[in-house]
């Protein structure tokens, strides 16, 4: 940009210039020199415009001298040139006081000094500068265009605005987190923090949430400067442009100024850059979406199953032999399906799962895709890759009060049967009560017999009939017979995780030894009491109707 201080140092014709008041104001910005002679001068003048006159129309009084100062700083006028020594021996007073409050700069020229030329090599100036702003916008937009045609990403973008800026640049999404960055110069402490933690620090993003910057930008998607915050390790200015795509803000370009002030050419570069990264996050999206578009078609036919035979359709599995193998999948293989549900996992655990899963498949680099279908998230994995997944996983998800389950590996087009055990163990899981964790089909064992007991069978079983007994006299009682049982009967271990006396315990024992009739130091008893307290809790809804008949 073109500044009042460089052409007051570059264009000899100002050599006998003096500035005289806004001595503050000489790095502003000039948009266009204009010659102005008459009364009225504010009036033909417009933002960015620098005022040359010959001061014979400020000759009015010291009241109306000073109004002129403030209309010129009102309507943008970056400053005036004043030629003196006719009809001002100097700048009126008033002018100068007015003007030295303001930061508005007034310069003294010399009569003699040419008005009309002065102004010509101000304008070349101006205008030498815009052909080479032109110039280098086109660079850069060719540079960054030919990214996006070559299939280049985010951090290709980044990295041509570094180069081109010299200067250090992120690409981060719309809750800032990273998601390229390249570093051109020394960067403040808290760009090192986000580049090491992978995301903005929460006290920066507070503050800017605080007061109302992101709904600005949305409002008015253009770049702006921000900062500094040096209390918060902000400690250099930066310029943001929003990502924008369909009038949704998918993230943000920021430019670390550095060293050197931010100059318009930095404006003009961050935002192509950021219509650029529009580009890409568009197209990553699309691609995105056609390869879950896929995936779902994909598990549509192969968990679909053949009216009245339970066995999945393979009709059309040789067709889907091609996609298969363009999604990853070898049909030779024998597969898994691992299934979080969504009628027993919230959304935001999902969406965690689905992040967590989709990582590890990418970690691994294994045959396995993740998809969404019906509402619930299902992995697809080889044998090789889930029995990987399983060991990482429950790490992964030890925090998340969610639970997995997983099928047995079958034939890829049997993966309807490996789907169902997948579902069966999340339904025994829950019915159980355990809401976290990775659990396959093959370590039911005896659960999966017991839930899949004909309603007969059950009946027929004087163990379950004296559980539903003992749940409808006291179903506190039965938590505490069926927590002493799975610690197999260990009277002091029972009492610690239930947080009872060892004594209460014992009384409690007792209370259900006489409701029943049974001998609970005998093995035998132990064991059918066991076995029918998991059976009454798989019956779920339907144990419930049997007691309210009861």
């Amino acid at each position: 940009m073109v500044t009042i201080r460089q052409v007051l140092t570059d264009i000899s014709l100002l050599a006998e210039a003096r500035v005289v008041a806004g001595a503050p104001g000489l790095d502003r910005e000039i948009g266009w020199p204009q010659i102005v002679d008459i009364p009225g001068v504010a009036e033909w003048l417009h933002q960015g415009d620098l005022l040359l006159t010959t001061a014979f129309a400020l000759r009015e009084p010291p009241d109306e001298q000073r109004a002129l100062v403030r209309a010129l700083h009102e309507r943008g006028v970056v400053g005036a040139f004043l030629s003196v020594g006719r009809y001002a021996p100097h700048v009126p007073a008033p002018m100068r006081e007015v003007a030295e409050a303001l930061g508005f700069p007034l310069v003294e020229l010399p009569w003699q000094a040419p008005l009309m030329e002065i102004s010509q090599q101000i304008s070349r100036r101006i205008v030498s500068e815009h052909r080479e702003l032109l110039s280098q916008s086109l660079e850069i937009h060719q540079t960054l265009t030919q990214a996006v045609a070559e299939g280049l990403g985010l951090q290709a973008v980044a990295e041509i605005l570094a180069r081109l800026l010299d200067r250090s640049v992120t690409i981060e999404d719309a809750d800032l987190r990273l998601l390229a960055a390249a570093t051109a110069q020394e960067v403040d402490p808290a760009r090192r923090w986000s580049l090491a933690h992978g995301h903005t620090p929460h006290a920066i993003l507070e503050r800017l949430r605080a007061s109302g910057f992101f709904e600005e930008l949305a409002r008015q998607p253009r770049p702006v400067r921000v900062g500094p915050f040096p209390d918060l390790g902000m400690t250099a200015e930066r310029i943001v442009a929003p990502i924008v795509a369909a009038r949704e803000v998918l993230g943000y370009v920021w430019v670390l100024a550095g060293e050197r002030p931010i100059v318009r050419l930095d404006y003009v570069a961050i935002e192509h850059g950021a219509t650029v990264a529009a580009l890409i996050l568009t197209r990553d999206r699309a691609v995105r979406e056609a390869h879950a578009h896929r995936r779902r078609d994909l598990l549509d036919v192969l968990l679909a199953e053949e009216p009245g035979q339970g066995r999945p359709r393979r009709e059309r599995l040789s067709q889907m032999a091609a996609a298969a193998a363009r999604l990853g999948l070898d049909p030779t293989r024998p597969y898994c399906a691992l299934l979080a549900r969504g009628d027993l996992v919230p959304e935001g655990l999902l969406a965690q799962l689905e992040a967590i899963l989709t990582a590890l498949v990418e970690q691994e680099d294994g045959q396995g895709l993740v998809a969404r279908r019906q509402g619930h998230l299902i992995l697809v994995a080889d044998e090789e890759l889930m029995a990987r997944i399983e060991e990482s996983l429950p790490a992964r998800i030890a925090s998340l009060p969610a639970f997995v389950g997983v099928g047995e590996p079958v034939p890829l087009g049997d993966l309807a049967t490996s789907y169902a055990q997948a579902w069966e163990t999340t339904e025994v899981l829950h019915r159980l009560g355990e809401g976290q964790g990775l659990r396959t089909f093959r370590s039911l064992g005896l659960l999966h017999w017991l839930y899949r007991l004909p309603a007969a069978v059950r009946e027929a079983n004087p163990y379950l009939a004296l559980i539903r007994r003992l749940a409808q006299l006291n179903p506190a009682l039965v938590e505490t017979l069926e927590a002493y049982l799975d610690r197999g009967g260990n009277a002091v271990q029972t009492a610690r995780d239930l947080y009872l006396h060892r004594s209460t315990l014992l009384y409690r024992l007792q209370r259900i030894k006489e409701h029943l009739g049974v001998d609970l130091a005998d093995p035998g008893v132990r064991l059918n009491l066991h076995v029918a307290l998991k059976a009454y809790r798989l019956e779920g809804e339907a144990g419930q109707r049997i007691l309210d008949n009861e």
